[in-house]
C-alpha cells in the first residue's frame, strides 16, 4: 500500500526568498477552508510582497514553516506575540496532503486563542451579519476557557 511521505523539517525560519511559496500555500489553503465553511465562490488572492516582508519581519521567531524532502514549503505559522514565543496556534496553514500529525506546534497559548475569538466574533456579528456563526464562536471559546474574564463582555 502507498504511504504519503511524511518526513518533514521544521520549524525553520522563513526568508523573503520564500514569499512566492507562502502566497500559494496562504490563498490555496484559505480559499480552501471559505468553501469548507459554505462559501465556495471565495478566492483569496495572492497578498503583496511588501505584506509578507513586514509579516515576517515583525514575527520574528514566530515565522516557522515546515518543508518536505524537496525542499518546499508545506506549512507555515506566523505568530505576533508580545514577549517571548510560549506558544502560538492550534492550527497551522498548509497544504491538504499534509496532517495535522505531521505538523508539531506548541499549544496555544490562552490570551492568543481569546483574542483570536473576540475578533471572529465581531467580524461574524458585524460584517458577516451573522449572529449563529457569532454565538458559535462564543460558545466554542467558553468551553475552551470557562472562567476567562475577557469573554464576560461575549453573548450566550
Amino acid at each position: 500500500m502507498w504511504r504519503r511521505d511524511s518526513a518533514l523539517a521544521g520549524p525553520e525560519q522563513p526568508t523573503l526568498a520564500d514569499v512566492d511559496q507562502l502566497n500559494r500555500i496562504f490563498s490555496t489553503a484559505f480559499s480552501d477552508r471559505y468553501r469548507r465553511d459554505g462559501m465556495p465562490g471565495v478566492r483569496v488572492p495572492h497578498l503583496d510582497p511588501d505584506i509578507w516582508r513586514f509579516a515576517l519581519e515583525t514575527a520574528g521567531r514566530g515565522a516557522m514553516v515546515w518543508r518536505d524532502r524537496t525542499g518546499e514549503i508545506v506549512a507555515f505559522n506566523l505568530a505576533h506575540l508580545s514577549g517571548e514565543l510560549d506558544g502560538a496556534f492550534e492550527e497551522r496553514t498548509g497544504r491538504r496532503d499534509q496532517t495535522a500529525n505531521d505538523v508539531k506546534l506548541p499549544a496555544a497559548n490562552q490570551d492568543a486563542s481569546l483574542q483570536a475569538a473576540i475578533r471572529l466574533e465581531e467580524i461574524y456579528r458585524t460584517v458577516r451579519k451573522d449572529p449563529a456563526r457569532a454565538e458559535a464562536v462564543v460558545r466554542r471559546i467558553k468551553d475552551l476557557y470557562p472562567d476567562a474574564p475577557e469573554l464576560r463582555h461575549l453573548g450566550p
